[in-house]
């Protein structure tokens, strides 16, 4: 009688290892991102998990008072909430509205600002799941 049960245990088991490919991330929550001068340019990062397969973001803005910059990482950079002097020495690179990056399973992703607008402008980033549908999976300022 056992060994029949952990036969089917087994089975089952395989069929649920198996399937379909999960790109719905778990909930994100980036902060908002702004350059002040001239303390530097605050960034925001967070993890992308509950995937099991790599996924394409795309990220709009209307590039009215800036430039969105981003970077991927296969560990945490501690860039949440940090003020840095040099988005290239951060591992960021300049990203212009609509274009498209690939992330992975427990893939952090660090976004940062370089603004040209007056003090008190904003401009809404929308991050879409391309593999998802275009679903928004976050909406995020940056600002001057």
């Amino acid at each position: 009688m056992f060994g029949g049960m952990a036969n089917k245990i087994g089975v089952l088991a395989k069929k649920t290892s198996g399937g379909a490919s999960d790109v719905t991330p778990n909930a994100v929550n980036w902060s908002n991102v702004t350059y002040t001068d001239p303390v530097g340019y605050f960034l925001t990062e967070k993890q992308i998990t509950g995937i099991n397969t790599g996924i394409t973001l795309q990220a709009t803005y209307s590039g009215s008072i800036g430039t969105l910059y981003v970077g991927v990482f296969s560990t945490q950079q501690n860039y949440e909430g940090v003020y840095v002097l040099d988005l290239y020495g951060a591992g960021l690179n300049d990203f212009s509205s609509g274009s498209t990056f690939s992330v992975g399973n427990n893939e952090w992703v660090v976004f940062g600002a370089s603004t040209f607008g007056e003090v008190g402008e904003t401009d809404l980033v929308t991050i879409t799941n391309v593999s998802d549908g275009n679903a928004t999976i976050d909406t995020f300022s940056m600002s001057a």
